[in-house]
């Protein structure tokens, strides 16, 4: 895909997700591959409710202050939510709620000095 239409798709997706059209935003942020789109799919997948997949597509989206700032969001709302460690792999290998949330805690303390070093980057 030629560079004019991956930018036009990017802003279509922007649009979309502007416009609470969180599937449309999803379809489209899938189909570009930079790190703008990848945080615009991480939008829509937390809007429409999968944290898991908007997780993952930060994993795509770099190291940047969005991207950090995004992280520490969702790893304060997945140990929030007890319904996401019961699917988590934590819970395959046998740990208890308590050591999920513990790991949650190291990685929101990781997430948070991530933040602030990209503040100070910037």
């Amino acid at each position: 895909m030629n560079t004019a239409t991956a930018d036009r798709r990017l802003a279509a997706a922007r649009a979309a997700l502007a416009e609470e059209r969180f599937e449309t935003a999803r379809r489209l942020a899938m189909a570009c591959d930079d790190d703008g789109a990848a945080l615009v799919l991480h939008d829509a997948l937390a809007r429409l409710g999968d944290l898991r997949a908007a997780m993952a597509a930060l994993d795509r989206a770099g190291d940047g202050f969005e991207s950090a700032i995004r992280r520490l969001d969702d790893l304060h709302r997945a140990s929030a939510y007890h319904g996401f460690y019961r699917g988590s792999p934590e819970a395959a290998r046998g740990l208890s709620y308590a050591e999920f949330l513990a790991g949650r805690h190291a990685e929101r303390a990781c997430a948070a000095r991530h933040v602030l070093e990209a503040i100070t980057d910037a």
